[in-house]
């Protein structure tokens, strides 16, 4: 009932609207939002017809008179407010013509425009063609027919099904919306698209100039766009052409470069916002996140030769060492102390010690409480025994490495250098570290993240999903550098852009987005547990068995040590009593 009392209001306004003026200000009043700046552009001819607008309109407006020696007026005005709602008064298609095309050099969004045309133009299409070319589609050409009766006109460039359609369309007054949505379906027309290879953002099979398929996590969503405005793939690049892009002395460079230069209309993959892309680009809503990270060589394996120690490096170490002191202790006080003194060949600690490495050893004794004893520390070896090989099984397995980097100050004093991608760059660029930071393109990363997994000595900063896609093992230092947010890139002044950000958001609140990388890390699991090697034992290589060796020289010294101290021992006692026996005599 509402809406029905709204149009009847806009028939009636639109009725009693005798002049151009009164019908840009009635459309320029139900269309623009108020709140906004709108911008009333007239020709040097036309200022009274601004000014007879300007009294009809409420809106916050600016203004600017063109003519053919302000072109630079018009771009500073441009660049300061934009043209996002204008209102254009002319006399003729060539002043139309040079007006948008000064203001298309520095056009990033497009502008909803309300054409005044002052003088008679029997055929539009002259009109409709020009906006068409110039990325205008939300365009109210405001004429005055044959008859002398006001007339609304645009044109529906997929309307028909026709790719580029810019014939002129009259629109009624009762329309639902004067400013309708044209690109919800572009009835299988090409959308110009430049595509990268990005694992695992983005895997195109191509062959032969034919698309074969897209696959990835953004590619999936980049596919959903797609398919929502039933359009085909118009592939204007897939080579990488100085990666994703950037500016190099103010030039655009890449993938991005292709949307600048308008060669593309679309990029995929989602790429990595900042100022220099999102002043020069239109963008889709925010729907990922990288989590970027430095990255360094794995901890290396050390100690190797100590494998062999790992299980006695324990607490149940510390009780062993306690429960033979207690059993050397209590043996000692049951032979001395004991009702049966015992006398005993060997020290109590070797005996203990002896039985301990299991080897033979005559115990037995007149004490029955000292036979008793032995009986059970023999039980409690035979358990200890048992319980450290099979540590000593595991502990083959497990390495001692070296501490961990932990922070990016220690990780520079390891390694050789560092660098990443030129997104990445500008995180550093007015610090100390932008000096040697080697830029990388994405060809480069997936090699340089094998080659530091099998060693080299160098500090990458990227995101950790490539890392987990190529399955290697390396350091991730524990300082996050950042969570860079990503979204779809579009061509400037691109007309559908509205639309896929209004996909966009769609296809993030049903929860599409989070789907895609919930894919991902299920055929990733499922694809590495295929890859997965089933595990062999394998035998002792010569640095674990060279601890053995260690050991078996260590004892052969403390042995050489003890024979020593044992020989000199005893030669002192044989000459005391060879002094003894001379001087009886």
């Amino acid at each position: 009932m509402l809406s029905k009392l709204f149009v009847l209001l806009k028939f009636v306004e639109f009725i009693y609207a005798d002049t151009l003026s009164d019908t840009a200000a009635f459309l320029a009043s139900s269309t623009y939002k108020l709140q906004y700046v709108t911008s009333v552009v007239w020709s040097s001819r036309r200022s009274e017809d601004a000014t007879d607008f300007l009294k009809r309109f409420h809106g916050c407006v600016v203004t600017n008179e063109i003519h053919n020696n302000n072109n630079l007026t018009t771009r500073l005005l441009n660049k300061a407010v934009g043209y996002k709602q204008t209102v254009l008064f002319v006399d003729s298609v060539e002043e139309f013509a040079y007006f948008i095309n000064s203001v298309n050099l520095d056009l990033v969004i497009p502008i909803q425009l309300v054409l005044v045309l002052t003088t008679f133009v029997e055929d539009l299409s002259g009109v409709t063609r020009t906006a068409w070319q110039n990325d205008v589609a939300d365009i109210i050409i405001v004429n005055q027919n044959f008859d002398g009766d006001i007339s609304l006109t645009t044109f529906f460039p997929y309307g028909k099904g026709i790719c580029g359609d810019y014939s002129p369309v009259v629109l009624k007054i009762d329309a639902e919306a004067f400013f309708p949505n044209k690109f919800d379906n572009f009835y299988g027309c090409p959308i110009r698209t430049a595509l990268m290879n990005f694992a695992p953002y983005l895997k195109v099979d191509m062959k032969n100039g034919t698309l074969n398929s897209i696959v990835g996590i953004d590619g999936r969503i980049f596919l959903y766009v797609m398919e929502a405005l039933n359009a085909t793939i118009d592939v204007v690049s897939i080579e990488d052409h100085d990666g994703m892009g950037s500016f190099i002395n103010g030039t655009p460079k890449g993938c991005f470069g292709d949307l600048v230069n308008k060669e593309a209309d679309i990029i995929a993959p989602a790429a990595v916002m900042n100022y220099e892309r999102y002043s020069r680009a239109q963008i889709s809503h925010v729907y990922d996140t990288l989590d970027v990270h430095w990255c360094a060589p794995s901890r290396r394996i050390i100690f190797t030769w100590a494998k062999v120690l790992l299980p006695l490096l324990d607490y149940i170490t510390i009780y062993m060492f306690i429960t033979f002191a207690v059993f050397v202790t209590v043996t000692a006080m049951a032979t001395r102390y004991g009702m049966r003194r015992v006398r005993i060949k060997d020290s109590i600690i070797f005996q203990t010690y002896v039985i301990l490495i299991g080897q033979i050893q005559k115990f037995e004794t007149e004490s029955y409480i000292v036979n008793y004893l032995f009986v059970l520390w023999l039980w409690f070896c035979i358990v200890f025994r048992i319980a450290y090989q099979g540590d000593l099984i595991q502990g083959m397995h497990r390495t001692i490495q070296e501490p961990a980097l932990g922070t990016l100050e220690n990780a520079l004093k390891y390694v050789d250098g560092y660098g990443g991608l030129e997104v990445f760059y500008n995180y550093y660029r007015d610090t100390p570290l932008a000096a040697n930071f080697q830029i990388l393109e994405v060809h480069d990363i997936g090699p340089y993240i094998e080659a530091i997994a099998a060693g080299k000595k160098f500090l990458i900063l990227t995101d950790i999903l490539l890392v987990q896609e190529f399955d290697v093992k390396i350091q991730i230092l524990d300082e996050p550098v950042s969570r860079a947010v990503t979204c779809i890139f579009m061509r400037p002044g691109w007309p559908a852009a509205k639309e896929v950000d209004l996909l966009m958001q769609y296809i993030i609140e049903v929860g599409l987005t989070e789907k895609a990388l919930k894919d991902y890390n299920y055929e990733w699991k499922r694809t590495r547990e295929l890859r997965k090697e089933e595990y062999v034992h394998q035998s002792l290589d010569f640095l674990t068995l060279s601890a053995c060796f260690y050991g078996l020289v260590l004892m052969w010294m403390i042995s050489s040590i003890i024979f020593i101290i044992e020989k000199t021992y005893y030669d002192d006692i044989k000459q005391k009593q060879s002094n003894d026996r001379s001087s009886r005599f």
